[in-house]
């Protein structure tokens, strides 16, 4: 049983949504002033009723945070079935709700070369970026979030996919340095200097010392971390 008061309230508007999130042990109610000022400029905005909210004591008891974000998801769906776009609008425990659903959105960046928990940072940082520097109207601030945001992790996945080509490279070319090596060995009877290998393997004396340098840190690093295992 929902108390008097204590409703969701929806005012329509135009193709821009707000969703609008209570704090904790709040209403909806409290937010609604912040939502006519929205309306009166085109919007359309829910306030949405956190699970357990506005209800008993005993009910709220039994409430979770996955069921505050299941409140939080569900308005998100009607919003977004009604508006082109939608924003997300929180106080107090209702702003971390709406970073958790925005970080949500980082979630489809995940598999495509960087941890979950970097792309939620790249995406946090982006945002704090933006809200900073932006000087544009509030109609156009949502998309613009969105662009900068969806950039900000295109670029952290492309920069990480092109540094693991890169690893990739380099470790084939220390394992092509390293079989070479053994062979010039066998076929000089000595070891053979880096110009050798340099004209062998059609690189630059500077490139190949490189490649050696890098092998030789790699080594250190493994040999390092199997002692910390013992």
């Amino acid at each position: 049983m929902i108390l008097p008061g204590a409703e969701p309230f929806l005012l329509p508007g135009g193709p821009h949504g707000v969703l609008l999130i209570h704090g904790f042990t709040g209403l909806p109610a409290e937010l609604l002033l912040m939502g006519k000022r929205l309306q009166e400029r085109g919007f359309t905005v829910l306030g949405v009723r956190l699970a357990g909210h506005g209800t008993t004591a005993e009910d709220m008891s039994h409430m979770t945070d996955e069921d505050w974000m299941d409140s939080v998801r569900d308005g998100y769906a009607i919003l977004s079935g009604c508006t082109e776009r939608v924003s997300v609008v929180g106080h107090s425990m209702g702003g971390l709700l709406a970073l958790l659903l925005a970080a949500e959105e980082a979630a489809n960046f995940v598999g495509r070369g960087l941890p979950e928990a970097d792309l939620i940072q790249e995406a946090n940082l982006e945002l704090l970026l933006t809200l900073a520097e932006y000087e544009g109207t509030l109609a156009e601030l949502d998309q613009t979030i969105r662009l900068r945001i969806r950039s900000a992790l295109d670029l952290a996945v492309e920069e990480e996919t092109g540094s693991g080509d890169l690893q990739k490279y380099l470790a084939s070319q220390a394992n092509k340095l390293l079989d070479l090596s053994t062979e010039l060995a066998e076929d000089l009877g000595r070891q053979p200097t880096v110009d050798e290998l340099a004209e062998r393997m059609n690189l630059t004396e500077e490139a190949v010392e490189e490649i050696m340098r890098m092998s030789l840190d790699a080594a250190n690093v493994a040999e390092g971390q199997g002692e910390d295992h013992e």
